[in-house]
């Protein structure tokens, strides 16, 4: 399945001066408390992940001093990521899928301007191709460079990140929120060992063995909606690309987009899953609706679209979480994710209560 962008609405960036940057007013009590929570000395980061998972984070400019925070990386340390790009294997397949790519937003930019903002995502991805090559860690006291004589040796390739359809969707979020394509590649390499590396192996394997805990968590959740979708003989398969790529290969409303990455940053990895179960039976009566056989079940659950209001359902999902934790729905399932799989790991060892301020790049006013 080849995956392409999709229109949405999004973003439109432009470069202020530091002191128009400096000069900046909340729009809203709620964004002024996150902004005061993001500018302390020593940041409160528990709760930034309330409020990013409860309520959501506002805007794109709170998410563009706030995303950083929450996934502890710095660019003090990063290099400009030209350098990083040494030339890898998987570089042609990234430049198709990134010439398919930002095809109508950000909003209200020239064609120029669309393919230096290609040219950046292609700079990102290759750059994390490149450094995990290299066996480079983002948390290593260094200065990242694949040319030093003090790099580790060169991992297998299991350990590698791979390459998929779908990841440059997660990438383009993360460039269009951020304030330069260090502190883009900086959260895209972060989520890469963490939330999303089963994606990122040599294989499919492990994201087809997640796939295979869909339907006994719908069983769980929604018996009815469960019993019509077996009878149909329909696979979770409609689900892969909304666990591949967060949802933002088939969202196309911005601001349901990065409010689902609000949560999903400060979240198991496997909530995408809990999600998809909850969408499923919120749609029900549509569902029923469908002649009960596998490809028009099929064809339809893969066009579901966020119709209930979504801070409800993003609850939803957390409660089923609670009620059906996902050590049981492997249990329920009778299939078990590796035990050291980043999908059983959480939360990360990354994931600080709270964090020391450091120079970084100033957020851009948009």
């Amino acid at each position: 399945q080849k995956l392409s962008m999709r229109k949405r609405k999004g973003p439109h960036k432009t470069r202020d001066t530091k002191a128009q940057v400096r000069a900046y007013t909340p729009s809203s009590p709620e964004e002024a408390e996150i902004l005061a929570l993001a500018e302390a000395t020593v940041v409160d980061v528990d709760a930034l992940r309330q409020i990013a998972v409860r309520r959501g984070l506002v805007n794109d400019y709170v998410r563009q001093r706030v995303w950083p925070i929450l996934l502890n990386v710095h660019t003090t340390k990063i290099p400009s990521l030209g350098s990083l790009n040494v030339g890898h294997k998987e570089q042609d397949q990234v430049s198709k899928d990134v010439d398919r790519s930002l095809n109508t937003f950000p909003k209200g930019i020239s064609p120029k301007q669309k393919e230096s903002r290609r040219r950046e995502l292609a700079r990102m991805i290759l750059a994390a191709l490149c450094c995990s090559a290299a066996g480079l860690d983002i948390d290593a006291n260094v200065r990242l460079t694949i040319s030093s004589a003090t790099a580790p040796p060169v991992p297998p390739s299991a350990q590698q990140l791979h390459y998929y359809q779908g990841y440059h969707d997660i990438a383009s979020v993360f460039l269009l929120i951020a304030s330069s394509e260090r502190t883009a590649f900086a959260m895209l390499y972060r989520l890469s060992y963490s939330h999303i590396r089963p994606c990122l192996d040599l294989t499919m394997d492990s994201i087809i063995g997640l796939l295979n805990l869909l339907l006994p968590l719908i069983s769980f959740h929604d018996p009815e909606a469960f019993a019509f979708m077996e009878e149909s003989g329909v696979q979770p398969y409609f689900a892969l690309s909304w666990v591949l790529t967060w949802y933002s290969h088939d969202v196309d409303d911005w601001d349901i987009l990065t409010r689902l990455f609000d949560v999903f940053i400060c979240s198991h990895p496997l909530l995408p899953l809990y999600l998809a179960a909850v969408l499923v039976s919120t749609n029900k009566t549509e569902l029923l609706k469908q002649e009960c056989e596998y490809s028009m079940v099929h064809s339809f659950l893969c066009k579901l679209k966020f119709t209930q209001p979504l801070d409800m359902l993003i609850h939803e999902a957390h409660e089923l979480m609670d009620r059906m934790p996902p050590a049981a729905l492997q249990t329920r399932a009778n299939f078990f994710l590796p035990p050291g799989s980043p999908f059983c790991i959480f939360p990360y060892a990354w994931m600080q209560s709270t964090v020391t301020q450091v120079g970084e790049e100033p957020p851009i006013k948009k």
